[in-house]
């Protein structure tokens, strides 16, 4: 009777929870998080949770917009032979998803001859010399591979090698309390996108299988030894179950008199709480990630008509330019001046309007004629009535006809504008 109770085995198969940052000053380099392996933390987020990567990759997508252009013909050819539009899509990509990126700085006869985009997640940095500064990062292609055998290689930041071998610059925004790393600006996010990861794994077992939840198995032919006990455990554990979130209670029994008995507690209206359960996370995440709207990455509300999404659509797209898609613009057009020097460097933006874009780049100082090339509108003196008086207009008037009087058309309010002495 003394040996029953290790006759019960009972299996926990996943759990997860989010590592904390942490920088650890033994080793040459500073880690990043308790395993060293934050960066494969949130790329996990990315990969197992819808929502947070449509966000991703749809903000990635606007802050990108149709490339990176400059104020001069000549200049432009020479930005393009230095950084091809593959690279600095992905040093957008890792921005956004990763909180950093990283741009290689090749050089020859030393002057920088090309930049392309560095795996942020490959990077640990280095420690502070006395005056507070880093002056190298440590590479290793798999830090998650990486034995006490190995050696990450070296690689100067930019602007501290002498210009004859490659260098490193890391685009890392500040964030009060932290140093060597910047975390994601959506961190608070990062838990909800786990729940949604979990959820959708939970649920497609649950149906692939049909053996998720708590579940009791019973071998009534006798107790076998402690290793022969294990032996069969595991390979039930093998056969039976699926992704996270089962647990299962292998027991051996004398007999079947003897078997062990669990209480099964079902979970009332489980698919309303897993519904539940999934908005609340797809909120969280928007919330995180500061969407405007949820329509901005193709997720439509209830009771919402295409004319009054149209509109959503339009309001929440330049709110969230203005407050997010720039700000991230204007961080990456500094890195690469600080890089290549002033080259009038800025994003062309892919809003909704051609109006919009107009404005964005008058706003950006961009010559009328690099204007006019990029979004096919003339912004002459005689357009650009078109372009603001008639817009004012429309907000104050409507051009619907009143008591048999025929609305006024915009060419007529054009004529009469521009003839204005």
């Amino acid at each position: 009777m003394e040996n029953k109770q290790n006759n019960i085995h009972v299996v926990n198969l996943s759990y997860y929870t989010a590592p904390v940052i942490v920088e650890d000053v033994r080793k040459e380099y500073i880690g990043y998080g308790e395993d060293n392996n934050y960066f494969k933390f949130i790329i996990d987020r990315f990969i197992g949770s819808v929502t947070n990567a449509s966000i991703i990759n749809g903000v990635s997508s606007m802050i990108y917009g149709q490339g990176v252009k400059t104020g001069d013909e000549e200049n432009q050819e020479a930005f393009e032979a230095k950084l091809n539009d593959k690279d600095l899509k992905n040093i957008i990509l890792d921005r956004k998803m990763l909180g950093m990126a990283a741009i290689s700085v090749e050089y020859t006869n030393g002057e920088v001859s090309k930049l392309s985009h560095f795996p942020m997640n490959t990077l640990r940095s280095g420690k502070a010399d006395d005056k507070g500064n880093v002056t190298e990062w440590l590479y290793f292609y798999d830090w998650d591979k990486k034995t006490s055998n190995d050696n990450p290689t070296a690689i100067p930041v930019y602007g501290s090698g002498n210009k004859n071998k490659s260098e490193v610059y890391v685009i890392k925004p500040y964030v009060p309390g932290y140093f060597y790393y910047s975390p994601v600006d959506y961190t608070p996010a990062l838990d909800y996108a786990l729940q949604e990861q979990e959820i959708s794994t939970y649920l497609l077992n649950d149906v692939m299988n049909g053996f998720s939840g708590t579940r009791i198995i019973n071998f009534n032919n006798g107790v076998p030894e402690i290793d022969v006990q294990r032996e069969i455990k595991r390979d039930v554990i093998n056969k039976l179950t699926g992704a996270s979130g089962d647990r299962v209670i292998v027991a051996f029994n004398d007999n079947v008199e003897a078997a062990t008995s669990v209480e099964n507690i079902p979970l009332d209206n489980a698919p309303d709480h897993y519904a539940y359960l999934s908005a609340e996370c797809s909120n969280k995440i928007l919330v995180g990630h500061r969407i405007t709207s949820p329509l901005l990455i193709g997720v439509r509300s209830e009771n919402n008509g295409l004319g009054s999404n149209a509109d959503e659509i339009d309001n929440a797209y330049k709110l969230f330019y203005s407050t997010t898609i720039k700000a991230y613009q204007d961080e990456i057009v500094t890195a690469l001046e600080d890089i290549l020097g002033d080259l009038e460097l800025y994003f062309v933006p892919n809003s909704p309007t051609a109006v919009d874009d107009v404005a964005d780049l008058e706003d950006a100082g961009v010559d009328e004629e690099i204007i006019e090339e990029e979004t096919g509108i003339d912004v002459s003196e005689e357009t650009e009535v078109t372009l603001s008086v008639i817009e004012r207009i429309k907000k104050l008037f409507t051009f619907e006809p009143k008591d048999d009087i025929p609305a006024a058309t915009e060419d007529e309010i054009i004529e009469i504008l521009n003839n204005e002495e």
